[in-house]
């Protein structure tokens, strides 16, 4: 699923701008922003990493970035699992214990 979802993301606007004819105007908002990006990656790294907590403790940081990245994976697994429970019961006795 998330390989068909990546792949739309990059080849359908590109599709779409180099269809209608705009593909000079994507190409600049596309390195605008990838341009944009990268800045934002490597200042924020860079003011975050000078934070003297941070770089104290990197190693419980990285532990926290992972942590966090897991977590909807994880809420995602539960949700699904809840959602599949098979009902062993009888019909009979679901259907008169949810009349009651």
């Amino acid at each position: 699923m998330f390989l068909i979802s990546d792949m739309l993301v990059r080849i359908v606007p590109l599709c779409l701008y180099s269809h209608t004819g705009y593909y000079a105007r994507f190409f600049t908002y596309n390195v605008i922003g990838g341009i944009a990006w990268v800045a934002v990656c490597v200042f924020g790294g860079f003011w975050f990493g000078n934070i003297p907590i941070v770089k104290n403790n990197f190693e419980l940081v990285i532990l926290i970035i992972i942590f966090v990245s897991v977590l909807p994976v994880v809420f995602h697994l539960f949700k699904r699992r809840s959602e599949n429970k098979i009902i062993t019961k009888p019909l009979a006795e679901v259907v008169e214990e949810r009349a009651n």
